[in-house]
């Protein structure tokens, strides 16, 4: 499967937005007043959510493309142990919410740890 050059184009533009929140969450931290330190909370907890987003995105993607369109084979293909490791129901919820994403990155994909979920978790709520 070959990217296109806009596919290239995008994926860049979305790096370097986060590259550019982190960035501004760094000037902020260092600035050291209350106010920019919560406004440094907030970019950086958008860039965790936009890293996060990124990252189950190609998994969904994978497994969309390789799943079965027909009942029989798709059976076959859950008790092959060819499916994700996540349910529809953990899917559905990690495209609208923050937590179950951090939960199926650390729980199902064992891609971040439990600290690193913890503190998402705890600064994601700190933001909210």
């Amino acid at each position: 499967m070959e990217v296109s050059d806009s596919d290239k184009i995008v994926c860049m533009e979305r790096v370097r937005l986060i590259y550019e929140q982190i960035e501004e969450a760094r000037k902020y931290i260092l600035a050291g007043s209350l106010l920019q330190l919560r406004l440094a909370l907030i970019l950086l907890d958008n860039a965790v959510e936009l890293m996060m987003c990124r990252e189950l995105k190609e998994d969904f993607a994978y497994h969309d493309y390789w799943r079965p369109r027909y009942q029989p084979a798709l059976d076959e293909w859950y008790r092959a142990g060819l499916g994700p490791k996540y349910s529809d129901d953990e899917r559905r919820d990690a495209e609208k919410e923050f937590e179950p994403k951090a939960r199926i990155l650390q729980f199902r994909l064992n891609r971040i740890t439990a600290d690193e979920r913890d503190i998402v978790c705890i600064c994601h709520k700190m933001r909210c």
